[in-house]
C-alpha cells in the first residue's frame, strides 16, 4: 500500500480528492503492469534475442511506461498525466502490433486495454479519439494484409505460440487486478456512504427535534406576549365600559367623568388596534430581517412624529441582500422597545429633532435612537419605563446602552444578536 501511495502525487493522495479513488486505481494498475513488463521483456531477451526489432520495441515501450509513470507521480492534474500516459504507451504497442502479425498479432489485446483505461481514467472525449485512431489503424493493417505487403499470417504461426500465452496471462492477471481494485473502493465509498446517511439521518431528526422544541417555545411565547399586551388592554376596556353604563343610567352629575371615561376606552382601543397591527407583522416571517423591520419603525416613526412637528432622521447601512434575519419573537420585541422610546420622546422628553439608524455590527443589528429632548438623571430611570425595556432587552439576549443628559438629550443604543445561518 506505500507503493501505491508513493505512486500517487500529495495532492491527488487525499481520500477527499474528487480524482482519489481514480488515482489508487491507477496506480495499482501501474503495480500491476511493471511487474509483468519485467517478466515480459525477460522473456523476449532469453527466447527471442535474435528479434532485434521486437527487443527495441519492448525497451522503448517499457522506457516510455516508466516515463509515463513519473510524469503521473510529478503531475496533480490526474486527465492530463493520464492523457500523457496514454499516448507514449500507444506508439509502442502500436509499433509491436504491426511487427508481431498486423491484425493477427496478440499485441491488439495492449491496445484495448489502452482504450479500456481511456474510458476510465480519463474522458469519454480521449476515450474516442484513441478508438478512432485504433480502428483507422486496424484498417491500415487490414489493406496492408490483403495486398501481402507483410506476412502477418506466416509471422505468426511460427513465432508467436508463446507470446500469446504470455500475452493472455497478463491480460487476465491485469483485469483481475483492474476489478479487485474497483470492488475494494466501491466497498469502501458503499460504506462511507452508508455512514453518512446515518449522520445525516441523525444529524436530520436532531434538527427536527430542535425545531420542534423551538415551534413549542415559540408558541408558548405567542400566547404570553399575547396575553400581556392584548389581554391586560381588553380587560381596562371591559372594566371602563361597565364603568360607563353605570353612570350612564344616573348622568347627572356624572358628565365629565363619562367624558374621561369614554376617552379612556376610545384611548386603549387604539393602543389595542396598533398593538394588535404590530403583532401580526411580528409574526410573518419577513419581520425577522433586519432590513424589514426598518423599514416598518421607519414607517411608524416618520408618520408619529409628523404629527407632532418633530424633525425625525433616519437612515440603514443594511440591504435586503445582506440577508440578515433575526431569531423568531426579536422583532417583535425591538418594535416594543422602539415604540416606547418613540413615546417617551415625545411625550416626556419634548425633544424636536430625532436620529434613528441601523448596522450591522459583531455578529448582530446595531440600532441607534437619540432625542435632543429633556433628558433624565439617573432617579428618574424607572418613571421613564427604562425598566420596561431592560425587562425586554434581557428576553431577546440584546445589549442596551444609554447616555442621558438634563437639557441635553438622549441615546439609546441596542445590539441585538442574529439567527445563526445553519
Amino acid at each position: 500500500m506505500r507503493l501505491i501511495q508513493y505512486l500517487i502525487h500529495p495532492k491527488l493522495n487525499n481520500p477527499l480528492h474528487e480524482d482519489y479513488k481514480k488515482a489508487v486505481i491507477f496506480a495499482y494498475a501501474l503495480v500491476v503492469t511493471n511487474i509483468f513488463l519485467i517478466f515480459y521483456l525477460a522473456y523476449f531477451f532469453v527466447f527471442h534475442h535474435q528479434d532485434h526489432i521486437k527487443i527495441a520495441t519492448n525497451i522503448l515501450g517499457y522506457l516510455g511506461f516508466l516515463i509515463a509513470a513519473i510524469y503521473f507521480r510529478l503531475k496533480s492534474d490526474l486527465s492530463s498525466s493520464l492523457g500523457f500516459f496514454m499516448f507514449i504507451c500507444t506508439l509502442p504497442v502500436l509499433v509491436s502490433v504491426y511487427h508481431t502479425g498486423g491484425i493477427y498479432s496478440v499485441d491488439n489485446i495492449w491496445l484495448l486495454l489502452l482504450i479500456v483505461c481511456a474510458y476510465l481514467f480519463t474522458n469519454v472525449t480521449v476515450g474516442n479519439i484513441l478508438s478512432g485512431f485504433v480502428v483507422a489503424f486496424m484498417i491500415t493493417l487490414y489493406m496492408l494484409d490483403i495486398y501481402q505487403t507483410f506476412p502477418f499470417k506466416a509471422y505468426v504461426v511460427q513465432h508467436t505460440s508463446t507470446h500469446n500465452v504470455f500475452t493472455y496471462i497478463f491480460v487476465i492477471v491485469f483485469l483481475s487486478g483492474l476489478i479487485i481494485a474497483f470492488k475494494k473502493i466501491l466497498e469502501k465509498a458503499n460504506h462511507k456512504i452508508q455512514s453518512l446517511k446515518q449522520e445525516r439521518i441523525q444529524e436530520l431528526e436532531e434538527k427536527i427535534k430542535a425545531k420542534t422544541e423551538e415551534l413549542s417555545k415559540l408558541r408558548n411565547e405567542l400566547a404570553r406576549d399575547f396575553h400581556d399586551e392584548m389581554g391586560n388592554k381588553l380587560a381596562s376596556i371591559t372594566i371602563l365600559s361597565q364603568s360607563v353604563s353605570l353612570r350612564i343610567n344616573n348622568p347627572e352629575g356624572h358628565e365629565e367623568e363619562i367624558k374621561q371615561l369614554l376617552h379612556s376606552i376610545e384611548e386603549r382601543s387604539m393602543q389595542l388596534y396598533h398593538g394588535t397591527k404590530d403583532f401580526i407583522w411580528s409574526i410573518d416571517f419577513k419581520s425577522d430581517y433586519a432590513d424589514e423591520l426598518f423599514i416598518y419603525l421607519r414607517d411608524f416613526g416618520e408618520d408619529f412624529f409628523v404629527k407632532l412637528g418633530v424633525s425625525f432622521y433616519s437612515a440603514s447601512a443594511i440591504k435586503p441582500e445582506d440577508n440578515l434575519r433575526f431569531k423568531a419573537t426579536v422583532s417583535r420585541q425591538l418594535i416594543y422597545i422602539f415604540k416606547e422610546m418613540m413615546t417617551n420622546a415625545a411625550k416626556h422628553a419634548n425633544a424636536t429633532q430625532i436620529v434613528f439608524k441601523m448596522k450591522e455590527l459583531n455578529g448582530g443589528v446595531e440600532i441607534y435612537f437619540s432625542d435632543n429632548g429633556s433628558g433624565f438623571s439617573d432617579h428618574e430611570v424607572c418613571k421613564r419605563g427604562i425598566n420596561n425595556i431592560n425587562n425586554r432587552i434581557k428576553k431577546i439576549g440584546a445589549i442596551l446602552k444609554v447616555s442621558s443628559s438634563l437639557n441635553e438629550g438622549t441615546t439609546f443604543t441596542v445590539w441585538a444578536p442574529l439567527a445563526s445561518k445553519d
